[in-house]
């Protein structure tokens, strides 16, 4: 008798310890921006014309996670091959193009962004690229547009002008990625 109030005893101090050491994980939440962060698919225009496109571009949450400021991040794109775009305009017009990657305004409710002076992450402190640059504009139109698959897609569109040529004003426009083969560009 004695022998198995042991083993009970044994038994549920295994059982509470057993359930003592249930791991909790942290619940590291999501973004603070879920209508803005996205993945792109844009056309870059420079007076009216086409100049590179599409190009994949993307916006998300700052490290801060706060609803007043986003990245906005070419990826690299602009410094890569113009990927079909045409070169020739952008070297005969000798225009101050660069990839930029940088923190905008934001505001959440409205969908719009834009910010001045913003440092370009992207600058190596060389000619090559531009050390700041600003966004106006700045706006999403959430189901704006109907995509190849049926798919209806947020829009985004924004004016980009680089310290570099300040003269310079670029049309960035486009939809988002909607994961279906036939909307990727």
């Amino acid at each position: 008798m004695m022998k198995s109030i042991h083993i009970f005893l044994g038994l549920g101090l295994l059982l509470v310890s057993l359930g003592a050491c249930k791991r909790q994980l942290p619940d590291y939440g999501g973004t603070a921006i879920p209508n803005v962060a996205n993945r792109w698919f844009v056309n870059l225009n420079f007076q009216g014309s086409p100049i590179v496109g599409p190009i994949q571009f993307d916006t998300y949450n700052t490290s801060g996670n706060s609803d007043d400021s986003m990245w906005v991040d070419d990826l690299g794109s602009l410094d890569a091959d113009f990927q079909g775009g045409d070169s020739s305009l952008y070297y005969s017009l000798g225009i101050g193009l660069a990839s930029f990657k940088g923190t905008t305004g934001l505001q959440y409710m409205a969908e719009t962004f834009s910010g001045s002076g913003i440092q370009n992450a992207y600058w190596t402190g060389d000619t090559s690229s531009s050390e700041t640059f600003s966004v106006y504009n700045g706006i999403i139109l959430p189901k704006a547009s109907k995509q190849p698959s049926g798919a209806m897609a947020d829009s985004i569109y924004f004016q980009i002008v680089f310290s570099k040529n300040p003269l310079d004003t670029f049309v960035i426009a486009g939809n988002n990625r909607t994961g279906f083969d036939q909307d990727d560009k």
